[in-house]
């Protein structure tokens, strides 16, 4: 909900400054979750569904937040289905499909199973009785590879054996002719792949090849190291997040942009936080004057121009008065 009350107030739909705009949508994706928000007409209803009065104008908005699906939390759901899958054979390194061929890894146990969205019964069982174990990950990087491991992350019957954070699609359609803007990791990876106001089929290319290239190939591209680890993975999530989760296609794809910032400040959840809290945008439009500008400016200079001829009359009306009490001898 912040995302989507920070992305309009900047791009100055709310306050609208004239007639009756559509609003934008938002799609936030951060490291521990994503989100997605679009205001809905009054009839939708759903426990998703929020009603913000602003600037006299009422806005129903559906909003909703999956936690463990940002890419830090997503990624480590992978390793740990990846290490599941290898049942834990911690002595031996094991392929990534989503790290390029030539990029290798190492990571405790710890780190990746002492944590909301990888914890289960079993997982910690299995770490309490290897405190000390590191895994070993080498690039195997396939596009097609990672693909498939993401969409099986994605699948909420998969997940709701292991977890009790899953993603499901959201309650209320989403609505494709209107503009949505990413931010946060949606803007980092497709600007990292130059795909930011490209086409879906170019960007779709780009992923494909960030996924297959190798490593010392990737490298030269000048991104750096710690994050071009993860776009493989963070390009085939935002291609099964917008596609399949959120329905949008080869058509609806012109309706997406991705950007950084609006007009100085950087998009994202926290400003529209600091707006809502701040009570930046009233919640009632100010009334209108009912006089214009320049015709109060006109009056108080009349009524300045009057205090000012009343005062010199008062001033010749009392030289008279003297002067008739004191006649010349």
């Amino acid at each position: 909900l912040f995302a989507w009350l920070s992305t309009n107030y900047l791009f100055e739909v709310i306050p609208p400054k004239s007639g009756d705009p559509m609003t934008i949508g938002a799609l936030d994706l951060g490291g521990a979750s994503t989100q997605i928000s679009f205001a809905v007409d009054a009839n939708t209803s759903g426990n998703d569904i929020s009603s913000l009065q602003l600037y006299g104008r009422r806005y129903n908005v559906f909003a909703v937040s999956y936690l463990c699906y940002g890419v830090n939390e997503l990624h480590r759901r992978y390793l740990a289905k990846i290490i599941t899958e290898q049942n834990y054979e911690y002595a031996t390194p094991m392929k990534s499909p989503c790290h390029n061929s030539g990029f290798s890894f190492n990571i405790t146990a710890e780190e990746v199973f002492d944590n909301f969205c990888t914890k289960t019964s079993e997982t910690e069982q299995w770490q309490k009785d290897h405190p000390n174990a590191v895994f070993t990950f080498v690039g195997d990087g396939t596009s097609a590879g990672c693909q498939k491991y993401i969409q099986q992350l994605l699948d909420p019957n998969e997940c709701k054996k292991n977890y009790t954070s899953c993603m499901e699609k959201p309650s209320v359609p989403v609505p494709h002719q209107m503009k949505f803007l990413g931010v946060s990791a949606y803007y980092y990876t497709l600007n990292a792949l130059n795909s930011t106001h490209k086409s879906l089929s170019a960007f779709k290319n780009a992923s494909d090849w960030i996924c297959s290239v190798p490593w010392d190939e990737a490298v030269k591209t000048g991104i750096p190291e710690r994050f071009l680890s993860r776009y493989c993975l963070q390009a085939m999530y935002i291609r099964e997040l917008l596609l399949d989760m959120y329905g949008f296609s080869e058509e609806t794809w012109p309706n997406l942009s991705f950007e950084k910032t609006a007009n100085g400040y950087e998009l994202g959840w926290s400003l529209g936080f600091m707006i809502n809290a701040t009570n930046a945008i009233p919640a009632a439009e100010p009334s209108t004057p009912s006089i214009g500008l320049n015709l109060f400016v006109l009056l108080v200079v009349l009524f300045a121009l009057l205090l000012v001829l009343a005062a010199v009359f008062l001033l010749l009306a009392r030289k008279q008065s003297r002067a008739r009490r004191n006649p010349p001898s």
